[in-house]
């Protein structure tokens, strides 16, 4: 482990029936080189089926993982801590996957943090109560598991995916619906873009997707989309009152297609809006610098 993961494991405990075929592992850790806790399972359970003799592929009864944890972390040179693992995957080089069959994948409360340390004051986040399902995994070509997943975060605010996921060609259909994203909390990406502070707001989103790596290149739509801002109020430095306020702003119906590179948007609605200006002693008025220049020359 410390060779494929760069990382300091740890292990409480081991289990094997051989007679069973099972494999279950206790409070297995990866640990980064700074001290910090990168992952960790406290129970990763493993029915292996006798099938897998015959059928010349790795066949599961079950995989499941209970209370697991991941850390993603960006660093101040804004390199993710999962660089290393990408770089060290494995790399199939057009062979074809190893046959592998689980009947059921299931992730039972799990937590996944994000620590961005290339943003002013650093943020950090973490998403709980992880649920994921997947059945009749298969790496067959052409084969897919269907499945779901929610999660909450620690503003409230909730991601619920179902679909499928199909690993040869890598390919996955479904829905994809996060709600009750607060905007204050999240505040330090908006002054990447403008110098008003954001007092309040809720964000909600889904769509649902298609999106498939064929060979004759990626293929990938989206489908009845949707944006919806909630009761958002931005203030400018030195307003007296919100500069830019909002009761409702919703985008809705929107679907585009990567192979035909269409977008279009169905319907957009703006409820309960206002707008108030500041003209500063030297004529310049504040929402004229409501985006930051240089958002605008990098983007």
């Amino acid at each position: 482990l410390p060779e494929l993961s760069h990382r300091q494991p740890g292990v409480g405990r081991v289990v094997v029936n051989p007679f069973r075929l099972t494999l279950t592992v206790s409070n297995l850790s990866l640990t980064e080189p700074d001290g910090r806790l990168f992952g960790a399972v406290e129970r990763l359970h493993a029915d292996v089926e006798w099938a897998s003799l015959w059928r010349r592929e790795l066949v599961l009864r079950e995989l499941q993982t209970v209370r697991p944890y991941v850390e993603l972390k960006r660093m101040s040179n804004g390199v993710w801590n999962v660089a290393d693992l990408v770089a060290a995957g494995p790399q199939t080089n057009g062979t074809a996957l190893p046959r592998v069959s689980i009947e059921r994948i299931q992730i039972s409360e799990g937590q996944f943090g994000l620590r961005d340390e290339a943003v002013p004051g650093v943020f950090s986040k973490r998403f709980a109560s992880l649920d994921l399902v997947l059945d009749r995994f298969s790496t067959a070509e052409g084969s897919r598991a269907t499945g779901h997943l929610t999660a909450t975060g620690d503003s409230g605010e909730s991601l619920r995916w179902t679909g499928n996921v199909g690993m040869a060609p890598l390919a996955s259909v479904g829905e994809v619906r996060f709600e009750g994203f607060p905007l204050p909390r999240h505040g330090v990406y908006l002054q990447l873009a403008t110098a008003g502070a954001m007092e309040r707001g809720h964000l909600s989103f889904g769509f649902q997707y298609d999106v498939e790596d064929a060979s004759e290149g990626l293929k990938a739509s989206v489908s009845a989309a949707f944006v919806k801002l909630l009761d958002v109020a931005l203030s400018l430095p030195q307003a007296s009152q919100p500069s830019v306020s909002l009761g409702t702003l919703a985008v809705n119906d929107v679907s585009g297609s990567l192979q035909d590179r269409r977008f279009r948007i169905g319907e957009v609605r703006v409820e309960d809006g206002a707008l108030s200006a500041l003209r500063r002693k030297d004529g310049s008025v504040d929402l004229s610098r409501a985006v930051r220049p240089e958002f605008v020359h990098e983007s």
